[in-house]
């Protein structure tokens, strides 16, 4: 593996979930960091700790493309962020750095729609679509339920699962207002298990790094992801079933490099894609890849953004626990009065809390999304009951409460 040249500089744009890891990791490579967004550093204080920082919104690209030219940038990050990374993408273009998206993958990352065509192209199951508009008759075939969402829309933004007509147009009018293009796919419901799967792409060779068994707890009739195993009970059937397809998915939208996850429900043994992103995931895989198989996708991302070879073999000798998952803490919408029991989290071993979302005095949005979502802690064990009996003790310690005294949190109370 070749070191940083002593003029690397990474550029990273905005500061999204993940940005504080890839910071850390390439100031430990000796690589010089610069962080941009438009938030001042009182309100962002990750810019104190970069080399340097920059006053310009990720959106203004006549003045980042002058800054890095007179800088000297050699590799741009855009983080966990769509937004960012639609940005760092078209900087990229402009300074003929290396972006890592195909353009018809990154196309088919943005739009649903698109994504489905091509899976079914190479022969890999998804969820039936009907042909509906906002005010159109129904499809005499229609089954129920349904779910409805935006075709371009991310962070689960503008979803309903619908069983009934009138569900469905207001589901209808509902996606259309959190899509840019205004377009709605209606498809399916499919029941069954969720899984998704992460593969870290180099030259044209993929590699699975990770597996995940979700299980959910239920929000308003909707069913959200609240623990991800990377156990997963279903690892070696999918590549059997379906791993040699997603190759050929892959080729065929020209996915040559980066990171690419995947979301599907089993469903007698059959896989049907849901969605795909072509991105690191939001749910800092990375932190419990890093302890369970010895690599780390977030690093291997920063890698490629410089310009080194990120695909590295797992590191048996760096494999601290061999079961671990990722735990996702749901609120209630409301107003945060007070948290308690975070300290006595934090000290517990075999967890680490990687995200904090909110604190006393914020207000949690009605909108179920995943910006309802307060914490992300990364569960670790030597079995799958020391990850249960983690998590329960995680749920009788950790809370938080509303401006009426009211607890907040959703608990996951059973793992698949």
């Amino acid at each position: 593996m070749t070191m940083p040249k002593r003029n690397d500089k990474l550029l990273l744009m905005g500061c999204s979930f993940g940005t504080q890891d890839a910071l850390n990791y390439a100031k430990s490579q000796g690589i010089y960091t610069i962080v941009t967004d438009h938030l001042p550093p009182e309100q962002q204080p990750l810019k104190l700790q970069a080399d340097a920082y920059w006053m310009c919104d990720v959106k203004d690209l006549d003045t980042l493309e002058q800054n890095c030219r007179r800088a000297g940038v050699t590799g741009i990050f855009g983080g966990t962020s769509e937004f960012c990374l639609d940005y760092t993408k078209a900087l990229c273009k402009r300074l003929g750095l290396s972006f890592y998206a195909s353009e018809e993958g990154w196309a088919a990352s943005r739009d649903k729609e698109l994504f489905k065509q091509h899976c079914s192209a190479c022969g890999l199951d998804v969820p039936r679509q009907y042909e509906i508009s906002a005010d159109g008759p129904l499809p005499a075939d229609l089954r129920w339920p349904v779910i409805v969402k935006p075709v371009d829309a991310c962070a689960s933004m503008g979803i309903s699962v619908c069983r009934n007509a009138d569900e469905l147009r207001k589901g209808y009018t509902f996606a259309q207002s959190h899509s840019a293009s205004g377009r709605v796919i209606v498809e399916d419901f499919m029941e069954g298990d969720e899984v998704h799967a992460l593969y870290l792409l180099q030259e044209g060779h993929a590699e699975l790094v990770s597996f995940l068994d979700i299980s959910y707890i239920e929000i308003e009739g909707r069913n959200v992801p609240a623990y991800g195993d990377f156990q997963s009970k279903y690892q070696a059937e999918y590549e059997k079933e379906a791993g040699h397809k997603v190759l050929r998915l892959l080729k065929a939208m020209d996915c040559v490099n980066g990171a690419v996850f995947f979301q599907m429900i089993r469903q007698n043994g059959r896989y049907y894609f849901i969605e795909m992103g072509y991105r690191l995931n939001a749910g800092a895989s990375w932190r419990v890849e890093e302890k369970l198989k010895g690599s780390n996708s977030l690093q291997s991302m920063v890698d490629l953004a410089v310009g080194r070879h990120p695909l590295r073999s797992c590191e048996p000798d760096q494999v601290l626990y061999p079961c671990g998952g990722m735990y996702f803490l749901w609120s209630r919408p409301g107003r945060v009065a007070s948290i308690r029991g975070l300290d006595e989290v934090r000290a517990m071993d075999g967890l680490e809390i990687v995200l904090q979302n909110f604190k006393a005095g914020d207000q949690i949005p009605q909108e179920i999304s995943m910006r309802q979502v307060v914490f992300k802690i990364a569960v670790f064990g030597q079995t799958e009951e020391v990850i249960r009996c983690k998590i329960e003790r995680i749920n009788a310690t950790l809370h938080m409460y509303d401006t009426a005294g009211h607890e907040m949190l959703h608990y996951v109370t059973a793992l698949k």
